[in-house]
């Protein structure tokens, strides 16, 4: 299966802020919104990026939709780093 590439990679902080994750997928983006390392909330934002990215992975969803619900979902946590 391929990997379901984001049009455009969204870089977010880890940890203290001095690391930099570049998420360039739904799988990478899925992977890290379901770690014990997501900092935010698991709120309707979070929910609503999981679901994005996991409908994308089985096919059912563009990713486009999963880039946004991500991009939405870290800013939302505080993690999302201008680019």
């Amino acid at each position: 299966m391929a990997e379901k590439l984001f049009q455009q990679s969204i870089a977010v902080s880890r940890g203290t802020g001095s690391e930099t994750l570049e998420i360039s997928s739904a799988e990478q983006a899925a992977e890290l919104l379901m770690s014990a390392d997501w900092p935010g909330e698991r709120d309707e934002w979070h929910r609503d990026a999981v679901d994005a990215c996991l409908k994308v992975i089985e096919g059912y969803r563009s990713t486009e939709d999963a880039e946004k619900a991500f991009r939405q979902a870290a800013a939302k946590a505080g993690i999302l780093l201008a680019n």
